[in-house]
């Protein structure tokens, strides 16, 4: 689905309007363009609770206590949290039952090395 990103523009009953119209843009599906602006309200939560908080566990605690789609609000938000905060934020509760942990840190490791080859390649 293309659609302009403009969760990162606008906010509230603006957002779902711009979504729709620029949606029409490219297509005729009024179920496309309520994707578009679902879409772009999911990351304007995200970004936005991502921006107003102070730690990973705030933020994913925060986005999911919006409501609505949570797993995917809180994979974004959790996303640009622990991108930003590093593995190390990520309370240690959360972790201890995870299913193939280690598998995941090792893979998340791995996927690191390879983007720093790459930036310095």
């Amino acid at each position: 689905m293309r659609g302009a990103p403009v969760g990162i523009f606008f906010s509230g009953p603006a957002l779902r309007e711009v979504s729709i119209r620029c949606s029409q843009l490219t297509h005729y599906d009024s179920a496309a363009a309520e994707c578009s602006a679902w879409v772009n309200q999911m990351v304007s939560a995200a970004i936005t609770v991502f921006m107003d908080s102070r730690s990973f566990e705030e933020t994913v605690i925060h986005v999911i206590s919006l409501g609505g789609d949570t797993d995917t609000t809180g994979a974004v938000a959790g996303a640009l949290a622990g991108a930003w905060s590093g593995i190390d934020s990520i309370p240690r509760r959360w972790l201890v039952n995870l299913e193939d942990w280690g598998m995941i840190a090792t893979l998340g490791a791995r996927l690191w090395t390879v983007s720093q080859q790459k930036a310095t390649g």
